[in-house]
């Protein structure tokens, strides 16, 4: 007797580690119907990650992170959970992007706009974040 078999879903194994936008799932031969299956998760527009990867803080900002420009630092609560305070990081995602860039409000993302100067601004468990809690404290609305 046969038995029925569903297909096994491709995965490259570029994309197993870390989020990754539809821009790199077409660069390896996926399509947004191959991005339907249970195999993937969506993490915000155009982004998805593995389903084995636990949609922790750490995936949804490297997630965030990709749609955003490198001059973006995480902001408000994004910023003060980076600086290991006991906040909520991730609703929504702060970040805070300087005037001329096309990034606006997105789901699960708040965009503010401020100037960053590279002494504002440190890299902090591998994420742009301003420096001191301080400065932190100049961007967010509504942090406390």
């Amino acid at each position: 007797m046969l038995e029925a078999m569903g297909r096994t879903p491709f995965a490259p194994a570029r994309l197993l580690a870390r989020p990754f936008t539809t821009a790199e799932a077409r660069e390896v031969g996926l399509e947004r119907w191959h991005l339907r299956s249970k195999r993937w998760q969506k993490l915000g527009p155009r982004t998805y990650a593995p389903t084995e990867l636990d949609s922790s803080p750490e995936l949804r900002l490297d997630a965030a992170s990709l749609r955003l420009p490198t001059v973006a630092a995480f902001s408000g609560r994004t910023a003060a959970w980076l600086h290991g305070m006991d906040v909520e990081p991730c609703d929504p995602i702060e970040a805070t992007v300087p005037s001329g860039f096309g990034v606006w409000t997105r789901s699960g993302l708040a965009i503010r706009r401020a100037v960053l100067s590279d002494d504002d601004v440190v890299v902090a468990r591998r994420w742009r974040r301003p420096q001191s809690t301080a400065r932190l404290l100049t961007y967010p609305v509504g942090l406390i």
